[in-house]
């Protein structure tokens, strides 16, 4: 006589994101970002986008926390207009915006700002929008750099009204473009990249080895080449992906509000 053998399968169900876990990953951010606002540091930045590859993780959670929390809590991004893109024509260039803008303590405006090792017999054109703040601060609200054309004066209006801010819920928000380019490869053709926040976070993150060993992950990513240019666009002597980071990390810890420990 056969026998019959039944195995007990338990399901484990995963485990509900609860506000304590918001609130240790806001803690988390915010101890990073702090550190970052004194100054650049590399080592530093790499442990900023680790930490806010946790909030791209918990996208989901967030959400449903923040619709049920902060339901018309909204997060500003932006859009770039026609008039922009097609002056931008087919240079080299690296546009951004950071509405109400990002601060640091870092800055050093002694250093110029631009690409790295640029070539000055070559025209170009810097608009960085930047406060000098009393106490030593700069803010920087938004910045276009283009390489091999230098805009007239009288089309730098166009420049100057080539953002259209948007407003998006926490997803949303995280999906949209954060920043763009266009940038010779090694085959001297152009690439054109917008990168959105999500994938800016996982960029710096993971290709400079914040979250893995540099060589081991993603390396056929078709963002990675577009970050390493980045590292070399330069707002007072801070690459720009330092701002674009801080800047992100600003906003969650400025929209999101936590519960309090008691």
């Amino acid at each position: 006589m056969n026998s019959v053998i039944f195995t007990k399968f338990q399901f484990v169900l995963p485990l509900k994101m609860t506000d304590q876990n918001i609130r240790i990953n806001y803690r988390r951010l915010k101890r990073h970002y702090d550190l970052n606002l004194k100054g650049y540091d590399d080592i530093a930045l790499y442990d900023l986008a680790h930490s806010l590859r946790m909030w791209v993780d918990m996208k989901e959670q967030v959400s449903i926390y923040l619709k049920t929390n902060q339901p018309d809590q909204r997060f500003k991004s932006y859009t770039v207009n026609k008039q922009l893109k097609r002056l931008l024509g087919r240079y080299e260039y690296v546009i951004a915006c950071l509405p109400k803008g990002v601060t640091t303590w870092g800055g050093n405006p002694v250093i110029a700002s631009g690409k790295k090792n640029l070539d000055l017999s070559r025209p170009f054109t810097k608009h960085f929008k930047i406060i000098r703040n009393a106490n030593q601060s700069f803010t920087c609200i938004d910045f276009v750099f283009i390489d091999g054309y230098a805009v007239p004066k009288e089309q730098m209006k166009i420049i100057d009204k080539g953002f259209s801010i948007k407003h998006h819920d926490f997803k949303q928000w995280l999906g949209s473009e954060t920043i763009r380019l266009a940038y010779k490869n090694q085959d001297g053709d152009l690439e054109r990249r917008i990168i959105s926040r999500e994938i800016f976070i996982g960029r710096v993150a993971n290709i400079l080895g914040g979250s893995h060993p540099i060589g081991l992950h993603d390396s056929n990513n078709r963002f990675n080449d577009a970050v390493r240019y980045l590292m070399d666009i330069e707002i007072d002597g801070l690459p720009a992906p330092y701002l674009i980071i801080l800047k992100i990390a600003k906003d969650i810890l400025e929209s999101i509000n936590v519960p309090r420990n008691d």
